[in-house]
């Protein structure tokens, strides 16, 4: 075999050689998953889970088999329970340490009272809106006084609340354990309805006077809260700088966002089909927001600088729950199905 024979053959052989790597390297590409930005932290079902600062640890409640508060390691996946057995809250509210919570329960009084319950109190009506406060720090339950209506942690140990005597509605400020009353405002004709925030000593609440809810703005040690915005909904959230809210209106049996400067209010619609409960401040002048449309949820981002709108990220197949909706750092943490998941914002 002749020298240009052998020199034919080798160029054949090489150029096959690299048809081959392409075409598994090809294939490679195609089958090789892609990074995902979700990550689930966890296959365990968690009720209100609340995230410590360096999101090393959720604190959570669950009743997947003897109810009770748990905590995660995030890094370990190791499981502790901090509290007794409990039945079932209606809602928590952590402290910011996460070393106490309000727990606002609905009284069955033949449960509670006929099984032992820690909630039992023989002198409580049935189905009755009550209040408990659990130290996780001494495993100590303790039920707050009846007529308070809204509550807000002002630090670890200390509440905000309102409250109703007879028919004179006020602001007070208490120890967790309700002790060491003090009446910090009262309202005169004004019911208040939800507290919105609390931040650098400013609580916005929502409160009805004269059959109209409105905006309040009430500086902690002045004698009387400010009108801010008349006629609002129910919900609203509060930029972290004071400076701007987000509010919701029904339009044509649609839940559209607005959002208006507090100081100087004009409501601008986001044209965004979502709810507040599914919706955060990133910063003062943007917000994420869960959009629900026909099984199908997306993240979207509001500048109010430029008044648009872009998709974040398309979930596909992840609804997500209401109400576990926050944002630490640049991570967006949600439940779907009470199962936690965190979002990297990455073009923040």
């Amino acid at each position: 075999m002749n020298k240009k024979i052998w020199i034919v053959i080798v160029v054949v052989i090489l150029l096959v050689a690299v048809a081959v790597a392409w075409t598994i390297g090809k294939k490679s590409k195609i089958v090789t998953p892609q990074k995902t930005e979700i990550v689930k932290i966890s296959d365990i079902k968690m009720l209100w889970p609340g995230i410590s600062a360096d999101q090393k640890t959720i604190y959570y409640f669950s009743n997947a088999q003897e109810p009770a508060f748990f905590k995660l390691d995030v890094t370990t996946q190791e499981v502790s329970q901090i509290s007794e057995a409990l039945d079932t809250p209606d809602n928590v509210l952590w402290s910011p340490d996460f070393s106490k919570a309000i727990l606002s329960v609905t009284y069955d009084k033949y449960v509670f009272e006929k099984y032992g319950s820690p909630y039992a109190n023989p002198g409580t009506a049935d189905q009755t809106k009550t209040k408990w406060v659990y130290d996780f720090g001494n495993q100590k339950l303790a039920q707050l006084n009846s007529d308070i209506t809204n509550l807000i942690w002002l630090d670890n140990d200390h509440l905000i609340y309102s409250f109703i005597n007879g028919t004179q509605p006020s602001i007070n400020k208490a120890l967790f354990n309700d002790e060491d009353r003090q009446v910090l405002a009262n309202l005169e004709n004004i019911f208040v309805e939800s507290f919105i925030s609390l931040n650098d000593n400013q609580l916005f609440f929502i409160g009805t006077a004269d059959e109209t809810r409105n905006l309040y703005q009430y500086t902690l040690g002045e004698k009387e809260p400010t009108l801010k915005i008349k006629d609002v909904g129910d919900q609203a959230l509060i930029s972290s700088d004071n400076s701007k809210i987000i509010l919701e209106q029904s339009i044509n049996n649609k839940t559209i966002l607005y959002w208006t400067m507090i100081n100087n209010p004009e409501l601008i619609d986001t044209s965004l089909s979502a709810s507040i409960d599914l919706t955060c401040w990133l910063n003062q002048d943007q917000f994420i927001t869960d959009v629900k449309n026909n099984g199908s949820d997306k993240f979207y981002v509001f500048d109010t600088t430029t008044n648009k709108s872009a998709i974040e990220i398309d979930l596909r197949k992840i609804s997500v729950d209401k109400g576990n909706f926050q944002i630490i750092d640049n991570n967006l943490f949600f439940t779907s199905k009470d199962i936690l998941y965190r979002y990297e914002l990455k073009n923040l």
